[in-house]
């Protein structure tokens, strides 16, 4: 089989030409007309450009396996878990009514891989702050959003007796000299995940000084201070 990366995000956010509908499987009325073929989701037309391109290599009749696919849900515009629900839950239903696509009618892909269990705040963001937010759950095994993965329970089960440390947060004093607090939790954030103050992220409207308190602290976490 071949195994590859599919991101209806990541496509969105590079083409001003595609819709949050298209991506999010809910643009039924206004289908794209590709080549004589109706595509009413972003997915079934990824999918569908690389079974052109399998066939063109003379591999026509190839199995495909989605080896990974998800939506992000903070660090950019769009990316929610909201959206992520009503992408995810959008993509499992096209999935298991085996409709396939346009190229590949009543043939889904083989299996797919959700990106992914848990958030990963070291991930790289040279593409974006986006990419350390694909998990459906939290950092402490709490569902970010209900989907139906039809592994015996209907739905996600959060992580249960989590032990945690007291809430204590690091406010800045604004009766300090702050004149190189911008600076400094630019380094903080350099060796900390401060993805969440991207624009569109969900700490984006934290006014100064808010955001640099938010920066030393996810510091601080991180660094077990």
């Amino acid at each position: 089989p071949f195994l590859v990366s599919i991101s209806p995000f990541h496509l969105l956010q590079q083409n001003r030409n595609i819709s949050l509908s298209f991506s999010l499987f809910r643009e039924t009325s206004h289908p794209r007309n590709d080549h004589h073929k109706l595509y009413t989701n972003i997915f079934d037309l990824s999918y569908d450009t690389l079974v052109t391109a399998l066939s063109s290599a003379g591999f026509a009749h190839v199995d495909i396996i989605i080896g990974q696919i998800g939506w992000p849900t903070d660090g950019a515009v769009n990316a929610n878990s909201s959206m992520a629900e009503t992408f995810m839950k959008g993509f499992l239903v096209h999935l298991r009514g085996k409709s396939g696509t346009p190229l590949r009618p009543h043939d889904p892909p083989k299996e797919a891989y959700i990106l992914s269990l848990l958030d990963e705040d070291q991930r790289s963001i040279a593409d974006g702050s986006f990419e350390r937010h694909w998990g459906i759950f939290t950092f402490d095994g709490q569902a970010k959003y209900q989907v139906d993965l039809a592994e015996g329970s209907r739905h996600l089960v959060n992580a249960q007796n989590v032990e945690y440390h007291s809430a204590k947060w690091c406010v800045v004093n604004n009766n300090k000299d702050l004149s190189n607090a911008s600076v400094s939790a630019l380094e903080a954030c350099s060796v900390a995940d401060c993805s969440a103050l991207s624009p569109g992220g969900s700490c984006y409207n934290l006014s100064w000084p808010g955001n640099i308190s938010y920066a030393f602290n996810s510091y601080y976490q991180q660094h077990d201070q």
